[in-house]
């Protein structure tokens, strides 16, 4: 049995930046079989905690925006294609992966809850990252699934709290 840990909260509550924190600590972990997948269709992967972390955050998020926006208007966010793919893929991580880490994104869907359900038999750990106080709806998404989430603000330390031993 896998354990996945899904990143969940409201736009900019530091989900990219956390899962960018997680990937450096099991970049310098040994021994774990482990993956890190955006499940979102919102264009902001690895490369924008990476810009981040090199000076670059701003215009990286606008890029990424920019593409989220042109992804929107052609009509294939969230498209049927795209969560039947990220649930096959997810399904596949927890065949091979001892950990594997997936970005929600900020809104709860009934996309998120198709993609999650490839999770089903594994060790879930919702979290929730807040912003300004607020989940985005989040707890209850988790909740109404019986699973109660991690909840915190972002902080540098909550990539080695999350981290199973």
């Amino acid at each position: 049995m896998a354990v996945v840990i899904f990143l969940s909260g409201p736009p900019k509550a530091g989900k990219s930046r956390l899962r960018g924190d997680l990937t450096e600590l099991l970049r310098r972990s040994t021994g774990r079989r482990w993956f890190v997948e955006v499940l979102s269709p919102d264009s902001e992967g690895a490369w924008t905690s990476d810009a981040w972390r090199m000076g670059r955050g701003p215009e990286a998020e606008a890029l990424a925006r920019r593409y989220k926006n042109l992804v929107k208007e052609a009509g294939h966010f969230f498209s049927p294609a795209f969560v039947m793919r990220k649930r096959a893929q997810l399904e596949g991580l927890l065949r091979w992966a001892e950990l594997v880490i997936g970005d929600l994104g900020g809104i709860p869907s009934p996309e998120n809850a198709e993609i999650i359900g490839a999770a089903a038999g594994h060790r879930v750990i919702p979290v929730v990252l807040t912003r300004d106080g607020q989940d985005g709806g989040w707890i209850k998404f988790w909740r109404d699934r019986g699973l109660e989430p991690v909840v915190a603000s972002y902080h540098e330390a909550l990539a080695a709290a999350l981290l199973p031993s």
